[in-house]
């Protein structure tokens, strides 16, 4: 149920306490529904505008709105003359009048405010021993109390990684190859798939990674369906309405059902809210931290980035207003491996297609990540037949090391060459082609454009054949004079031996 302007005072009326019984009353009763539509259309209509905004403020806060959704209510009642900002500032001024005086329902945590008795607060804690440490869950990716969100474009696989993540959650299993700081009860919500669907896709990921019903039965909640919903927030002609009972429901079955992990799929099913709306959407995410925090779980939100005209996805990607990126603890983007990148890592054309990384954006609980983590969708045949995709931990293949025979065998062909080969790729001598002759792969010598998946990647292993040789000093770089083009360039000459940096079987001690 969504609440309105109509009928949320209704819904819930002011709770009445000895201190803000006083306050809340006007002639001797409690503000009504009749009263605060009066005084929004007389505010509206430049008629004693303070004390009118002030007594709809006041209304609301009681009623247990919270303050971003009473500032998304306001933003039209600015009276001419003054600017949206000024309007809002006033609103934002009344709003802490208003908590001061105790207008807020005393037992509702989202809507306690300090008082001007309770602040400051004197810092008294010096031990970091008398600190809780920060809960995670799942790697650095969930963290009780906090609102983490994995993004990417459709149809990369951030639904099967969040499935098998839940599913190592649930069984305490580093199905990925991340660590399970805690084994708790998952909840996955999808708003997207139907709920076969979903079945599918979780008997898959439990028969490719080997995970038993014992090992989660009684520990895996799963809802979803196309006609599934479940909406924080929405906007209408009225404004913005925020769904506390929802939250209210969703802290109670968490807590019920003792689950620790929340998964949402997608963000966009759960609200109605223009998500380009920096307010808008502050109000909804500040519903689902508010359940986070009131329940102690971490929840995930799976959302979309924005079109990208085939540049990898960044934080800066995330679909909408950024004050979801801004709510959020943990922020990851996945992306599909582009050609280039699987060139580099040496990972074969048919592969790739199914090759995705997984970057943390906004990891600002966790140390930066050294590396990107890989991804890999494998298709697993159920039972009855079908086929579904599953998310599997990949590495990609580690360039060969290059031996000692081969480094001598480039530098002996090095040594050999009529002229001196260039530094420089661009050269039609340069250094790789001799080495690729030297070590009889083919790398092409046409443009980029003419070159196969598979050239490139052996290019890519002599790139890094001559950077080696030039660490360990096995070749060196020099300048001669081009006749040709009348000016100096680059080019490499034998170094240091091969075989002396080699004796006794130890690796070549780098010159850098």
């Amino acid at each position: 149920m969504m609440f309105t302007i109509d009928d949320l005072i209704e819904q819930f009326p002011p709770i009445v306490s000895p201190s803000n019984r006083g306050a809340l009353s006007v002639s001797g009763s409690m503000h009504s529904k009749l009263d605060v539509d009066e005084a929004i259309r007389n505010l509206k209509a430049g008629i004693n505008w303070h004390n009118n905004m002030v007594r709809a403020v006041g209304s609301f806060v009681a009623c247990g709105w919270p303050d971003e959704a009473i500032l998304m209510f306001a933003k039209d009642w600015r009276l001419e003359g003054y600017s949206q900002g000024d309007t809002l500032r006033e609103v934002s001024a009344a709003i802490e009048g208003a908590r001061t005086k105790g207008f807020a329902p005393p037992e509702n945590s989202r809507l306690n405010s300090p008082t001007l008795e309770t602040w400051p607060s004197l810092y008294e804690t010096f031990d970091a021993k008398n600190i809780p440490r920060r809960r995670w869950i799942y790697d650095h990716h969930y963290i009780r109390g906090f609102v983490s969100v994995l993004a990417s474009a459709g149809g990369v696989g951030k639904t099967s990684l969040q499935i098998c993540e839940g599913l190592a959650i649930a069984s305490g299993r580093p199905l990925l190859g991340e660590t399970v700081h805690e084994r708790t009860n998952v909840w996955v919500i999808n708003l997207e798939d139907p709920l076969e669907e979903m079945q599918l896709r979780v008997v898959a990921a439990m028969q490719a990674h080997g995970v038993t019903q014992e090992e989660i039965e009684g520990r895996l909640f799963v809802d979803a369906g196309r006609d599934f919903q479940i909406l924080f927030a929405e906007q209408g002609p009225k404004g913005l309405s925020v769904n506390n009972e929802l939250s209210d429901m969703m802290i109670r079955k968490i807590r019920d059902n003792n689950i620790g992990a929340v998964f949402i799929d997608l963000f966009v099913g759960s609200h109605a809210v223009n998500e380009n709306d920096n307010m808008a959407v502050n109000a909804v995410v500040s519903q689902i931290r508010h359940v986070a925090d009131a329940t102690n779980s971490a929840i995930g939100l799976v959302h979309h980035i924005r079109k990208s005209n085939g540049q990898d996805a960044n934080i800066d990607s995330v679909r909408g207003a950024v004050s979801l990126i801004g709510a959020a603890r943990v922020a990851r983007v996945v992306n599909k491996i582009s050609k280039e990148d699987a060139a580099k890592l040496g990972i074969d054309e048919n592969t790739a297609k199914s090759v995705f990384r997984v970057e943390n954006g906004k990891a600002n609980l966790s140390p930066p990540a050294e590396n990107s983590v890989w991804r890999k969708m494998t298709g697993v045949q159920l039972s009855n037949g079908e086929w579904v995709g599953v998310t599997e931990e990949y590495h990609p293949p580690s360039l060969k090391p290059v031996s000692e025979h081969e480094f001598f065998k480039v530098q002996k062909a090095i040594n050999r060459t009529a002229e001196p080969v260039k530094c420089a790729e661009s050269a039609k001598d340069w250094a790789g082609y001799t080495a690729a002759e030297a070590l009889g792969v083919d790398i092409g010598r046409g443009p980029k454009a003419d070159r196969s998946h598979e050239q490139e990647i052996e290019r890519v292993k002599m790139r890094k054949l001559i950077r080696d040789m030039e660490k360990f000093s096995f070749i060196k770089k020099s300048k001669i004079y081009d006749k040709r083009n009348s000016r100096d360039v680059r080019v490499y000459e034998v170094g240091n031996s091969i075989h002396d940096a080699f004796k006794c079987g130890e690796q070549p001690q780098s010159a850098e």
